[in-house]
């Protein structure tokens, strides 16, 4: 049986550790996600906003066009990626430490499978864990590394795309 207050199995706190780090790696990703979408959205924001009106679109010249629409490319792929590598990961092992798992349970039923656990059945559950949110952050990291990437790449058209669409929209507009 195991102490719940204090266990005793040095890998059981190596592995609890070792999980307190993937998390906070995991939290580290979702910083930089904000920040990737964040600025992406801006910058769409920002395009729409000095865009001409829609029916002076056949206006723009070609250069308009394709950095514009390189520019939206780019800054999409960005937001898609961050979407798909960062939806919540719910599968994973059956487990008395995972919150997915444990939510499962009904109240009576967790507390006595708690409370007949072994510290080896325990350092298996973690160490399953483990695995698990190595790979949840070694996917958030990859989508963050690919949304940087695209959002990175994604400035060099929008700048000329920016300007030119001022610019069509100054040139229409009343003196």
């Amino acid at each position: 049986m195991i102490s719940l207050v204090h266990p005793t199995h040095p890998l059981v706190e190596v592995l609890e550790s070792n999980l307190s780090r993937q998390l906070a790696w995991i939290a580290a990703a979702d910083a930089r996600k904000n920040f990737v979408f964040t600025v992406a959205c801006t910058m769409l924001g920002v395009m729409a906003a000095v865009g001409p009106k829609p029916e002076l679109l056949a206006t723009l010249g070609a250069w308009a066009w394709l950095s514009g629409a390189a520019a939206l490319a780019l800054l999409a792929s960005a937001l898609l990626i961050l979407f798909f590598s960062s939806r919540p990961v719910t599968d994973g092992p059956v487990s008395l430490v995972y919150f997915g798992e444990v939510a499962k349970l009904k109240r009576e039923a967790f507390e006595s499978q708690m409370s007949s656990t072994t510290e080896e059945s325990l350092a298996k559950d973690l160490a399953a864990q483990c695995h698990r949110n190595a790979q949840i952050a070694t996917k958030r990291f990859s989508g963050i590394r690919s949304a940087l990437v695209c959002l990175y790449a994604g400035v060099i058209p929008w700048i000329p795309a920016v300007w030119l669409l001022f610019s069509a929209q100054v040139a229409e507009s009343p003196k």
